[in-house]
């Protein structure tokens, strides 16, 4: 079937990646990333895939009850207070490249006030408004995600236009200086409405620039869009029309289709093709789905003994997913954390003896990492009674097992536990949350052995 081909051209390397899973076992050291001064909790939201010496993590630390700090860590710099826009009271950071450039979004009064996208790396004193008010019509915007040549994509907001798509590319490519052209709004689906209505939801900017995002069609259905970078830079992307990526085969007329997560295909012969997946709504229950660039259907992974289908969080290069999904135990419902292969379906990946699991966590550039390009999957699963959760790694070939167990983590360092892995790199680095010895939890890095 013409939908299935792309994916199953990545079948024959991807059994060659799970099998991967049959090496031998990995141990791991740990580093404390911490958190911010006069704080005890931090949260990974972002890591990019690199090497013990190029990964970086951003994510939350929290001050006070509600407000929150972004933070930035390297082993060169360590942990980074991303700061905030003006008098703001609240920053994320939301994603990182591998040059260590940041986006994400910050309170602009000490009250709170509109939220602005911004922009920040190791060089700044302090984040870059992306959309000032000052030559902006716009109230609030945010910036989801930036790539390697530093095309960041967001979506802004007023009240004549309602949200709007956008993209902002750097004003010298190459430059990494923070000077912006942007925010530019990229125009919708025909005859879709736009002044004053919700348009569209930004999400993900690939690799080669091209952009991925949710927006409403003409009937106001959420449809997955995909625009293509017709230019020939990746730092400085030419767009044209939009292309709905298209439902799973069956699907009814008109099926809400949404974005979650995207990757990168390397094909035989040479060149790329994207590859996105997110979920569908069948007109009772949401549903995941998985498409190759070029097929004409969207693949559907199916569900297990349950009528919802799965929450998707992480896609890797040859087309496998990881995620969670509910399963009907007696009368009751819990959740699994799932892998699924064009071969191999959809597997429930069982837990450490608890209730529940799940694979969901970090993304960078809207590349989902709970699945590495060795299929590889981390999360965190309750143990038995359901006492406390700790974070997991499986393998198809050796299962799940707990990140704390002393064959895997010989030395802690200052935690207690790793409550849960958010996300690992293809070199096998793997971040998360561990609840540490002297109270607070915090983020860590695990670090594979040579």
């Amino acid at each position: 079937m013409k939908h299935r081909m792309m994916l199953n051209v990545l079948v024959a390397v991807a059994l060659a990646a799970l099998g991967q899973g049959a090496r031998a076992q990995t141990s791991y050291s740990v580093v404390e990333i911490g958190t911010l001064a006069g704080t005890d909790k931090s949260y990974p939201i972002a890591i990019n895939d690199g090497d013990a010496a190029s990964v970086k993590v951003v994510g939350d630390t929290a001050l006070g009850s509600s407000k929150k700090r972004g933070f930035y860590w390297s082993s060169a710099t360590g942990i980074r207070d991303v700061g905030v826009i003006g008098l703001g009271s609240y920053s994320q950071a939301l994603s990182v490249n591998r040059h260590g450039e940041v986006v994400g979004q910050s309170a602009t009064t000490s009250t709170g006030g509109y939220v602005h996208a911004m922009y920040w790396n190791p060089g700044l004193s302090g984040p870059v408004d992306l959309a000032p008010a000052s030559t902006t019509p716009w109230t609030s915007s945010h910036a989801f995600t930036i790539n390697d040549s530093g095309v960041i994509m967001g979506h802004v907001n007023s009240a004549a236009t309602g949200i709007l798509p956008a993209y902002w590319k750097p004003h010298t490519p190459g430059a990494r200086d923070g000077v912006y052209d942007g925010p530019i709004v990229l125009t919708g689906l025909p005859g879709a409405l736009v002044t004053g209505s919700w348009f569209g939801m930004g999400k993900y900017v690939a690799p080669n620039s091209d952009l991925v995002y949710e927006v409403p069609d003409s009937s106001n259905v959420k449809r997955a869009a995909l625009w293509k970078n017709i230019g020939s830079s990746t730092a400085d992307p030419t767009y044209g029309d939009p292309v709905v990526i298209p439902p799973p085969a069956g699907a009814p007329s008109g099926a809400r289709m949404r974005p979650f997560v995207l990757s990168v295909a390397t094909v035989s012969g040479g060149g790329t093709k994207l590859l996105v997946a997110g979920d569908w709504y069948d007109g009772t229950n949401s549903r995941s789905w998985v498409w190759a660039e070029g097929d004409a259907y969207a693949t559907d992974i199916g569900i297990l003994n349950s009528s919802s289908g799965p929450q998707i969080w992480g896609l890797n290069d040859l087309g496998q997913v990881a995620g969670h999904v509910a399963v009907t135990i007696g009368k009751g419902s819990q959740y699994r954390a799932m892998a699924w292969n064009a071969t191999d379906g959809l597997l429930n990946l069982g837990t450490l003896g608890g209730t529940n699991s799940r694979s969901y966590g970090t993304s960078s550039n809207g590349m989902g990492y709970t699945i590495n390009n060795s299929g590889q999957v981390v999360g965190f699963s309750n143990l038995t009674r359901d006492r406390e959760a700790h974070a997991f790694i499986w393998t198809k070939a050796l299962g799940m097992r707990d990140l704390n167990a002393i064959t895997l983590t010989p030395n802690k360092g200052p935690y207690s536990y790793f409550s849960d892995a958010a996300g690992i790199t293809n070199s096998g680095h793997i971040t998360g949350t561990g609840v540490k010895s002297a109270g607070g939890a915090t983020t860590f890095l695990l670090v594979p052995s040579p």
